[in-house]
């Protein structure tokens, strides 16, 4: 009857420029625990009907103690840092209509809340009592700026640079072995060399994508130039460019010249949450 009933949620966030997808998903998950706890809430007793006796009203069942207040465990792999929106809804609880990132992007166009409280971010209870700061958690090469336009307003679609372009157009022609086109068999090829087999990943997703809308248009299931590029420029807008550089430069042999030189690229992407009635003790890195 004492115990408590106790949520861990572990995630992996989306990546990429899309912090109102990253809000949205832990927002999600909140919902979903207030719903599961509202299913197992004991049923109400029926109202006594009007005119009873005291005499036909029956006497109430003996039942255990309401439960204590659900705590939760909220963590993983945020995919940002920062005084976000995410870390607003979590430690504030509320993220209201209309907010707005720095870059100027509009969260949400109405209230987000969740009721499990003000979580506590654990490293950071942590750390200040051990006077020390925190180490990145995600250390990797720098690869933004040779691989999207970071001229444009945060608001316009992502745009390869000419370098990026380069490269990919060198992988291209070498898979479809000099042809305008890459067929079935040079697909798979490369598939392969990129995830190992067939069936895995992204990339084997959205080349499936598009082969089946010009299978319904009646158009040749083949893959264009423009068609490769966009299959990496969809990874790219989901924040994978690590993924994109190890794919040309380890995977197909033909590297965005620059990319992986001068500084690392630092950040703490890695967090751990908890709900009020939680204590933090220690966390191990």
């Amino acid at each position: 009857g004492g115990g408590r009933l106790v949520f861990i949620v572990n995630c992996h966030l989306t990546g990429g420029p899309s912090p109102e997808k990253r809000m949205r998903q832990v927002h999600d998950a909140t919902e979903y625990m207030r719903k599961e706890i509202n299913k197992m809430a004991p049923p109400k007793a029926p109202p006594a009907k009007k005119g009873a006796k005291p005499s036909d009203v029956s006497a109430p069942e003996v039942t255990s103690p309401p439960p204590r207040t659900p705590v939760v465990v909220l963590c993983g792999d945020f995919n940002e840092e920062g005084d976000t929106a995410l870390k607003k809804l979590v430690c504030e609880g509320v993220v209201p209509k209309d907010y707005c990132t720095p870059a100027g992007i509009v969260i949400t166009t109405k209230d987000k809340k969740q009721e499990f409280g003000s979580f506590a971010d654990a490293h950071a209870v942590a750390y200040a009592a051990a006077a020390t700061a925190r180490a990145a958690t995600l250390i990797c090469p720098n690869l933004d700026e040779h691989f999207v336009d970071l001229t444009l307003p945060p608001s316009a679609a992502a745009a390869p640079t000419p370098k990026l372009v380069e490269a990919l157009r060198a992988a291209f022609t070498a898979l479809a072995g000099g042809s305008d086109v890459m067929a079935r068999a040079s697909m798979d090829e490369w598939l392969v060399k990129i995830n190992l087999q067939l069936g895995r990943g992204s990339e084997f997703r959205n080349s499936a994508a598009i082969l089946e809308k010009k299978a319904e248009a009646g158009q040749e299931e083949v893959l264009s130039f423009e068609d490769f590029q966009e299959c990496y420029m969809s990874e790219l807008r989901e924040g994978k460019f690590w993924g994109v550089h190890h794919d040309l430069q380890q995977a197909l042999g033909c590297p965005v010249q620059g990319a992986g030189e001068g500084p690392s690229f630092r950040a703490v992407y890695d967090y751990i949450y908890c709900s009020p009635g939680l204590d933090v003790e220690c966390v191990r890195e």
